[in-house]
């Protein structure tokens, strides 16, 4: 473009001077456009390359990493998108960490209250086998309650395979009312025999 508009004006202008001029103006306005060429491909350039650094940080775990929105262009509708991205992501990656914190926890109420059954039916065992409840109305009321805690061995281990078929989405919820006071009177009546050796007394009210 610059050599066929030099081109132009040396068969237009009879005065050397003016086609000076306008070669001088030429060169004026060629080195402007390269200044200005430069920094908006510097500019364009330093956007690109943040961009790329944020990619990877977001890539190595770092989900907080957002980019700064600056104009209406294309480069700013990407940035807005990368960040509603790492918003999504960071979201994500919060509610697995919840959910595995859920799971850890889920483990290890289940593992206590396996251990609380267990643990009473070995202090009414003891008692029985070292002689200690001898009446027959105290061991038929062992009975009952080793009955009871065997029942709630095999309800504990239902409830931990239905957990896990609702983890994999394979059975729906049901609720429904439940009596507290039967919770705690079942409760109160499992330890009692561990209570009875320490010599505590247990009561409930509700």
């Amino acid at each position: 473009i610059f050599l066929n508009v030099w081109v132009t004006a040396h068969l237009m202008f009879i005065s050397e001077y003016d086609l000076s001029v306008t070669g001088a103006l030429l060169i004026f306005a060629g080195l402007i456009a390269m200044i200005f060429g430069y920094f908006v491909s510097s500019a364009i350039t330093e956007s690109i390359h943040e961009m790329g650094k944020a990619a990877e940080l977001v890539a190595q775990g770092k989900l907080e990493t957002r980019l700064s929105v600056q104009g209406n262009d294309e480069l700013a509708d990407f940035a807005r998108t990368f960040n509603w991205m790492a918003t999504r992501l960071q979201e994500v990656d919060e509610q697995k960490r919840r959910l595995d914190q859920e799971r850890r926890d889920l483990i290890a109420w289940a593992s206590h209250d396996l251990r609380t059954p267990v643990t009473a039916l070995r202090a009414m065992l003891e008692a029985m086998i070292d002689g200690v409840v001898a009446d027959p109305e105290t061991m038929q009321r062992y009975l009952r309650n080793m009955d009871l805690e065997t029942t709630n061995l095999t309800q504990l281990i239902d409830n931990l395979f239905e957990l896990a078929q609702l983890d994999a989405g394979h059975i729906k919820l049901a609720y429904e009312k439940a009596s507290l006071r039967d919770l705690i009177s079942d409760t109160l009546g499992s330890m009692s025999a561990r209570a009875q050796q320490q010599r505590i007394t247990l009561t409930g009210e509700v």
